[in-house]
């Protein structure tokens, strides 16, 4: 999957990051060098989009980058404003999955560093928008969030 990915990504240098192509060889490369545990890869991806300038930066990989940048801070504090920056941002460009995706990701973080009542909120969030979306696995995915904190 993370080979394919690259093949997409660098379809860059002709279609430009704004391509359909290029955007889900993006999300499909960073999630898998984050499942394989390939810091350096997700890193060098990142700052594909990161250093692009940001006249040619896609508002959508702007937030999946934050998004995944926060995955990849771990416990650290940098995490919490870069998960409520991705969500911002998937609000402002109106892509209610992802910030779904993002806000459940935010909560999960939140209730694994100890601050459960935060995480609830945004679980409870997620839940809500993933049932309205009909993304059952994802809301498979909240309910177990929500029923730890029960």
């Amino acid at each position: 999957a993370l080979a394919a990915a690259e093949r997409a990504i660098e379809g860059r240098l002709t279609l430009g990051l704004g391509s359909q192509d290029v955007k889900q060889g993006y999300r499909n490369g960073v999630e898998a060098a984050l499942t394989l545990g390939d810091t350096e890869t997700v890193d060098r991806l990142l700052r594909i989009v990161e250093d692009a300038p940001i006249g040619l930066r896609p508002p959508y990989l702007a937030a999946l980058a934050a998004r995944f940048r926060a995955r990849l801070a771990g416990d650290a504090p940098e995490a919490d404003r870069l998960f409520a920056a991705a969500a911002a941002q998937f609000a402002a460009i109106e892509v209610p999955f992802e910030e779904a995706v993002v806000r459940l990701e935010h909560g999960e973080w939140l209730v694994r560093i100890g601050r459960a009542d935060e995480g609830a909120l945004l679980i409870a969030a997620a839940r809500e928008a993933f049932a309205r979306l009909g993304a059952t696995v994802w809301l498979e995915r909240a309910n177990a969030a929500g029923a730890v904190l029960v």
